[in-house]
Protein backbone atom coordinates (compact mmCIF):
# COMPACT_ATOMS: atom_id res chain seq x y z
CA UNK A 1 0.00 0.00 0.00
CA UNK A 2 2.75 2.64 0.90
CA UNK A 3 4.86 2.42 -2.17
CA UNK A 4 1.59 2.41 -4.63
CA UNK A 5 -0.08 4.72 -2.77
CA UNK A 6 1.98 6.80 -0.86
CA UNK A 7 0.09 6.43 2.79
CA UNK A 8 0.05 4.04 5.46
CA UNK A 9 -2.45 1.26 5.38
CA UNK A 10 -4.60 3.06 7.66
CA UNK A 11 -5.07 5.84 6.19
CA UNK A 12 -5.90 4.07 2.79
CA UNK A 13 -8.48 1.88 4.93
CA UNK A 14 -10.03 4.79 5.98
CA UNK A 15 -10.49 6.36 3.38
CA UNK A 16 -11.72 3.51 1.11
CA UNK A 17 -14.29 2.87 4.10
CA UNK A 18 -15.72 6.64 4.52
CA UNK A 19 -15.30 7.67 0.88
CA UNK A 20 -16.78 4.67 -0.28
CA UNK A 21 -18.08 1.66 1.29
CA UNK A 22 -19.96 3.83 4.08
CA UNK A 23 -20.96 6.43 1.86
CA UNK A 24 -24.43 6.26 1.09
CA UNK A 25 -23.62 7.66 -2.52
CA UNK A 26 -21.48 4.95 -3.66
CA UNK A 27 -22.51 1.28 -4.11
CA UNK A 28 -20.12 -1.08 -5.09
CA UNK A 29 -20.10 -4.43 -7.37
CA UNK A 30 -17.20 -6.81 -6.18
CA UNK A 31 -16.05 -9.17 -8.98
CA UNK A 32 -13.05 -11.59 -8.16
CA UNK A 33 -13.26 -11.03 -4.81
CA UNK A 34 -13.01 -13.90 -2.38
CA UNK A 35 -14.08 -12.36 1.16
CA UNK A 36 -11.39 -13.97 2.75
CA UNK A 37 -9.80 -10.81 3.56
CA UNK A 38 -10.16 -10.00 7.23
CA UNK A 39 -9.21 -6.61 6.57
CA UNK A 40 -11.44 -6.11 4.51
CA UNK A 41 -14.58 -7.88 5.78
CA UNK A 42 -13.96 -5.86 8.60
CA UNK A 43 -14.38 -2.50 6.37
CA UNK A 44 -17.62 -3.98 4.94
CA UNK A 45 -18.78 -5.04 8.09
CA UNK A 46 -18.43 -1.21 9.70
CA UNK A 47 -20.35 -0.31 6.40
CA UNK A 48 -23.35 -2.28 6.60
CA UNK A 49 -23.17 -1.14 10.23
CA UNK A 50 -23.35 2.44 9.49
CA UNK A 51 -26.15 1.62 6.72
CA UNK A 52 -28.38 -1.16 7.95
CA UNK A 53 -29.90 -2.58 4.81
CA UNK A 54 -27.73 -0.75 2.15
CA UNK A 55 -26.35 -3.33 -0.14
CA UNK A 56 -23.40 -3.85 -2.08
CA UNK A 57 -23.17 -6.45 -4.70
CA UNK A 58 -20.58 -9.24 -5.92
CA UNK A 59 -20.85 -11.58 -8.49
CA UNK A 60 -20.13 -15.09 -6.52
CA UNK A 61 -19.94 -18.51 -8.59
CA UNK A 62 -22.12 -21.03 -7.47
CA UNK A 63 -20.21 -22.69 -5.00
CA UNK A 64 -21.74 -26.26 -6.27
CA UNK A 65 -21.95 -27.91 -9.75
CA UNK A 66 -25.36 -27.60 -10.67
CA UNK A 67 -25.89 -30.48 -13.64
CA UNK A 68 -28.78 -27.96 -15.06
CA UNK A 69 -31.07 -27.80 -11.75
CA UNK A 70 -32.15 -24.97 -9.60
CA UNK A 71 -30.75 -24.68 -6.29
CA UNK A 72 -33.64 -24.76 -3.86
CA UNK A 73 -34.41 -21.73 -1.64
CA UNK A 74 -33.03 -22.78 1.91
CA UNK A 75 -29.80 -23.55 -0.32
CA UNK A 76 -29.50 -20.33 -2.04
CA UNK A 77 -30.63 -18.67 1.90
CA UNK A 78 -27.54 -20.29 3.27
CA UNK A 79 -25.29 -19.54 0.69
CA UNK A 80 -26.10 -15.71 0.70
CA UNK A 81 -26.13 -15.53 4.26
CA UNK A 82 -22.18 -16.12 4.08
CA UNK A 83 -22.14 -12.59 2.53
CA UNK A 84 -25.10 -10.95 4.01
CA UNK A 85 -23.71 -9.93 7.40
CA UNK A 86 -20.89 -8.35 5.18
CA UNK A 87 -23.57 -5.71 3.12
CA UNK A 88 -23.07 -7.87 0.24
CA UNK A 89 -25.90 -9.38 -1.76
CA UNK A 90 -24.34 -11.99 -3.86
CA UNK A 91 -25.50 -12.10 -7.87
CA UNK A 92 -24.98 -16.15 -8.56
CA UNK A 93 -23.47 -17.25 -11.78
CA UNK A 94 -22.58 -20.89 -13.34
CA UNK A 95 -19.90 -20.00 -15.55
CA UNK A 96 -16.85 -17.08 -15.43
CA UNK A 97 -18.25 -16.76 -19.20
CA UNK A 98 -21.14 -15.49 -17.65
CA UNK A 99 -19.60 -12.35 -16.53
CA UNK A 100 -18.79 -10.26 -19.34
CA UNK A 101 -23.02 -10.61 -19.93
CA UNK A 102 -24.33 -9.87 -16.61
CA UNK A 103 -21.76 -6.51 -16.63
CA UNK A 104 -23.35 -5.45 -19.86
CA UNK A 105 -26.87 -6.02 -18.22
CA UNK A 106 -26.42 -3.52 -15.57
CA UNK A 107 -28.55 0.16 -15.63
Amino acid sequence: YVSKYGETQQGILHTALNQYLANPLHLSLHIGCSFHDKIINDLLREAATRYPGRMHYALLKWPYERHGTEPAADEIEAECSKYLDLGIQPVWFDEYVDIPGIIRSLK
